[in-house]
């Protein structure tokens, strides 16, 4: 349910303990029922040099592959199964120690975005900015 709780919320933080530049992270299963989330992840600016991440949904055939610096969001879009569970592994360009600080923007797909009436729900807070604490 954090999961749901973070699209309900724009995004959350993540932090990843990093040891020689790799760092991995496998989610518990969440039901998402065929949701279509638009996603954006954003490096902390204070991070330097390049970070490739690569996710996959083990229960579905979604995965990710990008390379993000820090303070350069990268969009993308997921669509998921009925259950999802991902595997996130993180490999940075400085083979050293640290803690990963990246924001996972998170919002509805276009598609579940339409009111009832058929109208398209008005643009909200662009979800590559880190929500105001």
């Amino acid at each position: 349910m954090q999961l749901l709780k973070a699209i309900g919320d724009g995004g959350s933080w993540i932090s990843l303990p990093v040891e020689k530049g790799r760092a991995s992270l496998s989610s518990p299963v969440v039901p998402l029922a065929g949701m279509s989330i638009n996603g954006c992840l954003h490096v902390w600016t204070g991070h330097t040099g390049k970070w490739t991440v690569r996710a996959k949904d083990t229960l579905g055939d979604e995965t990710l592959d990008v390379v993000a610096e820090p303070g350069k969001p990268v969009r993308f879009d997921y669509k998921a199964g009925l259950r999802a569970q991902l595997d996130l592994d993180v490999e940075w360009s400085e083979p050293r120690d640290t803690t990963l600080f990246m924001w996972i923007g998170l919002a509805r797909g276009k598609e579940e975005e339409k009111r009832k009436d058929g109208e398209e729900k008005k643009e909200g807070r662009d979800i590559c900015r880190p929500a105001p604490s």
